[in-house]
């Protein structure tokens, strides 16, 4: 909880402080109906770096974290969390990583390594070693289509899409 008032938190301070005070205006956190389309490549990145990811460890250990957070829990228990992995993380990450990180380095430094440095704060921030490589990938995905469309909606569904495919994986092993 108190990473999530941080990820959170900070684009509100910044944007009441040095921005708008709007986070549509400030970061981009609105949408198109046509982003949903965006789903497409979340599931294509799920399915990109999977392999990519097996190429350092195994099935097993790839897999571990995501049994961590879900193996204790159970029918509306397990429904909520799906429903905060798929929706609420999305938004949340996004906000920080692409609409705040991403922007504030992109005003120092190009596209391209505000993307990178992004993508690496984004794995990096989610602990997991054995995972970072397609965090990182994810992250450059993700940052690509922030800074493409100057919005965080298409980022959004494709996060959304990402997290969705793991919980529905975990949902089939059950």
């Amino acid at each position: 909880m108190g990473l999530w008032i941080g990820l959170v938190g900070a684009p509100i301070l910044a944007s009441r402080r040095a921005g708008s005070g709007s986070l549509a205006r400030d970061f981009g956190l609105w949408a198109r109906p046509t982003d949903a389309l965006c789903v497409l490549v979340g599931v294509g990145a799920q399915y990109a770096v999977v392999p990519l990811v097996t190429l350092f460890a195994s099935r097993d250990d790839i897999e571990k974290p995501v049994h961590k957070i879900t193996d204790p829990v159970h029918g509306a228990g397990f429904v909520a969390l799906a429903l905060v992995v798929v929706v609420g993380v999305p938004i949340v990450e996004e906000l920080f990583f692409r609409g705040l990180l991403l922007r504030g380095i992109q005003r120092e430094l190009n596209a391209p390594a505000a993307i990178v440095i992004s993508a690496v704060a984004f794995g990096l921030a989610h602990y997991e070693l054995v995972q970072l490589p397609a965090l990182i990938v994810l992250g450059l995905v993700l940052g690509w289509l922030a800074v493409r469309t100057g919005r965080l909606g298409p980022s959004i569904w494709a996060h959304a899409a990402f997290n969705g495919l793991a919980i529905l994986a975990v949902a089939l092993q059950r």
